[in-house]
């Protein structure tokens, strides 16, 4: 049960996909309708096997900590200037 758990976490869609082909296989067994049983196998097929390639792919690096700057340095102040002279 962890594994669909975790399955349905990762990747959704490939989840949504696999267990919407393993319904049509049900339902396509059970009215006798092949075709319908085809194409649920098909689905439910392809995404397991899109599954496990994901699963063998190696994981990205995690990203490097984010640190906040020491709170006693201040980053210098950029004067701006206006284009416009002032009204008085």
């Amino acid at each position: 049960m962890k594994g669909v758990k975790r399955l349905y976490r990762r990747e959704p869609i490939l989840a949504i996909a696999t267990t919407a082909g393993a319904v049509d296989v049900l339902i396509g067994a059970v009215q006798s309708n092949l075709s319908l049983a085809v194409f649920g196998m098909a689905l439910g097929i392809g995404g397991w096997i899109v599954t496990a390639r994901l699963a063998r792919r190696p994981l990205p690096p995690p990203p490097a900590p984010l640190y906040l700057p020491d709170p006693s340095t201040r980053a210098p102040r950029v004067q701006l200037k206006s284009s416009h002279p002032k009204h008085q």
